[in-house]
């Protein structure tokens, strides 16, 4: 196996200074055995969705898609966003590697930046892109600021009407199919958004609590596998 889920909690006490930049490439994870030691096997209680809650502040000036309406309509803390997300700019050459963040988080938690971190350090010759359904990031945060300090790495707006556009999901997502009638609209678009985006540009997908032990395979497609008899679509090709 090159990559590995983990439904545990990532227990890793960062003592980082938020106010500190260096013109260093900062490491997330200096050793992976280290890593492994800190990932424990129970039921992960605190996801991307519940670390962070909140809604769009009323001082922000950017105006919501009737999408992100719904995906954002149920955060409860007021925050003050300065930073926009960048667009996305996906490679023609088909190397690219994506992640997705559907709940309209502004920030991180620790398990999915190890997750694009490690991406990015076995495929430097990716581009690795987190895509995020919420318009703007916390800049203040101390993972995303990591994050992005490596050369490969772009956290991006979700545009997810171009993302459909032109795909057999087209109507399926201007009609707001994904969020009718069910419970899940979160879901619903977590998973075709992952289809989609291969679709159109070609590359990688992974979820956000996969880590990547080792370089993917590039030359053939592939997906991945939760039980012997059973695939995912948590990371494929």
């Amino acid at each position: 196996m090159v990559a590995m889920a983990y439904g545990g909690v990532l227990s890793l006490k960062m003592q980082l200074d938020k106010h500190t930049r260096s013109d260093n490439r900062s490491k997330i994870i200096t050793n992976y055995n280290d890593f492994m030691k800190h990932v424990i096997d129970s039921d992960y209680k605190r996801d991307a969705t519940q670390t962070e809650t909140q809604t769009m502040s009323p001082t922000s000036t950017i105006s919501l898609s009737s999408w992100q309406n719904i995906l954002c309509s149920k955060r409860t803390r007021k925050e003050t966003f300065s930073s926009p997300m960048q667009k996305l700019m996906p490679e023609e050459s088909g190397r690219n590697i994506f992640f997705v963040e559907t709940s309209c988080a502004f920030s991180l938690n620790a398990k999915m930046a190890c997750a694009v971190e490690s991406a990015a350090r076995h495929h430097e010759d990716h581009t690795v892109h987190l895509l995020m359904t919420s318009p703007y990031i916390n800049d203040t945060n101390t993972l995303i600021d990591k994050l992005i300090s490596f050369p490969n790495v772009r956290l991006v707006a979700a545009n997810i009407n171009e993302i459909f556009k032109g795909t057999p999901l087209h109507d399926w997502n201007q009609n707001l199919t994904w969020a009718s009638n069910t419970d899940w609209p979160i879901y619903n678009l977590s998973d075709a958004l992952r289809l989609a985006l291969v679709c159109q540009y070609g590359g990688i997908y992974l979820d956000t609590d996969i880590l990547t032990l080792a370089p993917l395979p590039l030359h053939k497609p592939w997906i991945g596998r939760k039980e012997m008899s059973l695939t995912s679509n948590g990371g494929f090709r």
